[in-house]
């Protein structure tokens, strides 16, 4: 889910984990698309990242629409 921003951030899953004060493996299920995070954790994540939550939904939609 935010790999694009994470990978533009220079963060790896560990520290965008750190970050948004969450376990790497978390991040690692929400890439590979095995967990959905919470609302809570999208707006840790996006905040980390220095996004706004309704940047990060609209990138969401577009992947899911193709």
């Amino acid at each position: 889910m935010p790999c694009r921003a994470r990978v533009a951030k220079g963060f790896t899953q560990e520290k965008l984990a750190f970050e948004a004060d969450v376990v790497r493996i978390y991040i690692r299920r929400l890439v590979d698309e095995h967990k959905s995070p919470t609302v809570e954790v999208m707006f840790r994540i996006c905040r980390a990242l220095v996004i706004p939550v309704s940047v990060l939904i609209a990138r969401v939609e577009q992947y899911n629409d193709g």
